[in-house]
């Protein structure tokens, strides 16, 4: 087919937003293997003009056409967590790992009866949301081809997307749920209502993404995502949670005929205390 070629200028939002949808529908296509390859379908051409707009106002184009965007809402959410039975932990650069996988196997010779399966966790997020003021979102179109780093292939195209965002606040409603699936044992983690909020006078959160877009050897079109670069770790953040509802397991120790039990009431109170170190 031909290539349909729209001015942006002259072009009610409406169709520019449903020109953007093809586009990004015909790119993501090609990522699943068990469709048809189409080769020659529907090209969509911008002119300079045409992606400056879509770079400065995003936003506001978002916006004009009844799109939400400041605040998000999701019902459940459950995602898992499966440890890579081939993954070597004596390997791997994070410390606390190998610190997990020497607690476990000095546990597993001193204790009888104590085992650990190969974890498969489940988070379970009850009423997620994420509430912000968006201060800046863009886009930029770029040639990866131009670029160094960008030489181990030839790339179609490529996007930078800067965010820029205030007066977060994100967290679960009703409930957050942490469990193993393979040791049920263990029993949950969680509480009810779990929120973080950035401080007053916190520094706005930005965020860099950087996506490239090429052709592998069958003809799917595929992306190559960059690391993401944020200021999250320098933004201050608040805990709100419903006190009395942390979920633990419950843990005792048992010395000949003297049992000593966890006091869930000083924990919690330990928890509340240092949440500021939770979050540095």
């Amino acid at each position: 087919m031909g290539i349909i070629l729209y001015s942006v200028q002259t072009m009610k939002l409406r169709a520019v937003l449903f020109s953007l949808f093809v586009f990004l529908s015909c790119l993501l296509g090609g990522f699943a293997n068990d469709r048809p390859q189409i080769n020659d379908s529907l090209g969509i051409s911008l002119s300079n003009k045409g992606l400056q707009y879509f770079q400065d106002n995003l936003l506001n184009l978002l916006r004009e056409n009844g799109i939400e965007t400041e605040y998000y809402y999701f019902e459940k959410i459950v995602h898992k967590i499966e440890e890579n039975e081939e993954a070597d932990c004596n390997k791997c650069g994070d410390k606390s790992l190998k610190v997990l996988k020497k607690v476990k196997d000095e546990l597993s010779k001193v204790l009888d009866g104590f085992v650990l399966n190969n974890h498969d966790i489940q988070v379970t997020l009850d009423g997620l949301f994420l509430q912000t003021k968006w201060d800046k979102v863009s886009i930029d179109f770029f040639d990866p081809n131009t670029i160094n780093g960008y030489s181990d292939r030839d790339y179609l195209a490529g996007v930078n997307f800067k965010i820029s965002a205030s007066n977060i606040s994100f967290g679960v409603e009703r409930s957050l749920s942490i469990i193993d699936l393979n040791n049920d044992w263990l029993g949950e983690i969680g509480t009810n209502r779990f929120i973080l909020n950035a401080a007053q006078k916190a520094p706005s959160f930005t965020l860099y993404l950087t996506i490239a877009l090429y052709r592998d050897s069958d003809g799917r079109i595929k992306a190559r995502v960059e690391k993401p670069v944020t200021n999250f770790n320098q933004l201050a953040l608040d805990i709100d949670y419903e006190e009395g509802s942390l979920r633990f397991p419950d843990v005792s120790l048992r010395i000949n005929e003297r049992e000593f039990s966890l006091n869930r009431n000083t924990l919690e109170k330990w928890f509340s205390d240092e949440e500021e170190k939770f979050l540095d």
